[in-house]
């Protein structure tokens, strides 16, 4: 039995030998096929493992031998986005006793540490360990194994350019970074670069240095690394995805434009020089488990573009509003350093405010928005035309104008002449309308005349000559002007150096 349990445990076979007399039988000695006496029966066990892998999984870890007990320890490192670890690894778990896995090094590490993973895959390779341990970051044994099966380890090109690089960083007294792609070009300049050692001078020894340092760190490469946020916290124990592949993200490929025309010249500025930039999405169709499963199986088994599967999701015919938000996304895009780009991926489970929120918006509720508006800092708009339902006049033509400040084609042209309009100060609601409906480049139209007259109505507000040229401002749609256009009071002045002369800042 406790052969059995340490196969089960383990995951190696074992055979039983056993004796065998037959007697009585002796007319059957003849058939070769036949056992004699004292031969020996064999029966082999061998633990049945699954196929498949239950699941499949990247993680940060670090290494610590025991060489006397022949055993290899790797613990998870928790996920911090701010410091890229030395080394991590792609797992498939089948059982707790079968593990593949290919171990790698981040693109910052040196070449003496490249040189030590390829010991330690030797040895895995070799079945020099006795035993495999994986451990979480709070150092609890989560598998055991008797040697993981390694999908992948270093070619003999690899090795050698290692090993020539490891010679130069000696000779010159240098940290050659270790390119993500070697070959034979390079093999062929670092073995001049030491043939030449002997015979160069100071000044040409620097030249070579140079030029060799710049063929290694020219190539442009980036690292993905993503993460899974539940109730607040990374689970080191649950999938993550790491992607190390080259070229950098073209960013003009994320369709990325400004809400306000105010920040073209930034938003081109950061696309130019690849700068640092945040995105947040959020994914109506996943749970963070299902969208991290999502992209890692698009990714890996069907080699798709990590951010084509990204911004594919959000080709919906349906608007996430229409539907309650189950996982968000926020995307890192570092600006790259040594021409490596670093991208931090967090995937994480929804502020259950902003599935309510979804729900005020699917029943026009805007009274009860305000709060979650505020919390969420968003659509301030739709949040100045709160603020005038909820009778906060101040609030709501502040943000008003801070919103046309930014895009003086906002609708929001339309909600600081109803906050005017709930101050009784009719001279100034018409102002507002006016200039809305002569520069407001999106569909205000009946909105806006709806608006206030359900306003009226409820506020049980008297007709006169004045409601009545506001109403009649907004009866008809009109197309945005021109800002070169003669202003449309009938001054002569273009629109620009007239009525639009206070928000000139933002045409």
């Amino acid at each position: 039995m406790s052969q059995y349990l340490a196969s089960v445990s383990s995951g190696q076979g074992f055979k039983i030998f056993k004796d065998i007399k037959i007697s009585g039988i002796e007319e059957m000695e003849s058939d070769p096929d036949f056992l004699h006496l004292n031969d020996f029966s064999v029966l082999e066990i061998i633990p049945e493992q699954p196929n498949q892998p239950k699941f499949e999984s990247d993680f940060w870890v670090e290494f610590t031998e025991d060489e006397l007990n022949r055993i290899l320890t790797v613990k998870i490192l928790p996920s911090n986005n701010q410091q890229v670890k030395d080394y991590y690894i792609e797992s498939q778990y089948y059982s707790n006793s079968k593990i593949n896995f290919n171990i790698k090094c981040s693109p910052t590490v040196d070449v003496d540490k490249h040189l030590y993973l390829i010991k330690i895959l030797d040895r895995i390779k070799n079945k020099d360990y006795r035993r495999f341990y994986l451990l979480n970051h709070a150092n609890r044994r989560i598998m055991s194994a008797f040697c993981p099966n390694l999908n992948h380890t270093y070619t003999k090109r690899e090795i050698y350019f290692l090993e020539l690089l490891s010679k130069l960083n000696e000779k010159y007294d240098i940290k050659f970074p270790v390119p993500l792609e070697i070959s034979q070009l390079m093999i062929t300049k670092a073995i001049n670069l030491l043939n030449s050692w002997e015979k160069s001078g100071e000044l040409e020894r620097q030249k070579n240095i140079k030029l060799f340092n710049k063929e290694l760190v020219n190539r442009r490469t980036t690292f993905i690394s993503t993460g899974l946020l539940l109730n607040g916290e990374e689970e080191t124990s649950n999938r993550s995805l790491i992607i190390h592949k080259s070229g950098w993200l073209n960013y003009r490929s994320l369709g990325i434009s400004p809400k306000s025309p105010k920040y073209n010249n930034q938003i081109k500025n950061i696309i130019a020089k690849q700068e640092s930039i945040l995105i947040t999405l959020n994914i109506s169709d996943y749970t963070p488990k299902e969208l991290l499963e999502f992209i890692s199986n698009s990714v890996k088994k069907e080699n798709h573009d990590f951010f084509n599967v990204i911004f594919k999701l959000l080709e919906e015919k349906e608007s996430y509003i229409e539907k309650d938000v189950k996982s968000s996304i926020s995307i890192h895009l570092h600006e790259p350093k040594n021409e490596i780009q670093f991208v931090d991926v967090k995937i994480e489970e929804v502020n259950p405010n902003l599935n309510r929120l979804l729900q005020l918006y699917r029943e026009e509720n805007y009274v009860e928005m305000v709060p979650f508006l505020e919390e969420f800092n968003r659509d301030r708009e739709t949040l100045a035309y709160a603020y005038v339902l909820n009778a906060d006049y101040g609030k709501a033509i502040k943000l008003a104008e801070e919103c046309i400040s930014e895009d003086i084609g906002s609708v929001a042209h339309m909600t600081r002449g109803l906050a005017y309009f709930a101050l009784k100060d009719y001279k100034k609601a018409k102002e507002a309308y006016e200039l809305g409906v002569n520069v407001c480049v999106h569909k205000w139209f009946p909105k806006a005349k709806d608006n206030l007259e359900n306003f009226i109505k409820t506020r049980k507000i008297s007709s006169n000559n004045e409601v009545r040229d506001i109403l009649n401002v907004l009866s008809n749609e009109r197309k945005p002007m021109n800002f070169k256009q003669k202003c449309y009071c009938g001054s002569q002045k273009s629109l620009k150096r007239c009525h639009a002369k206070l928000h000139r800042s933002s045409i």
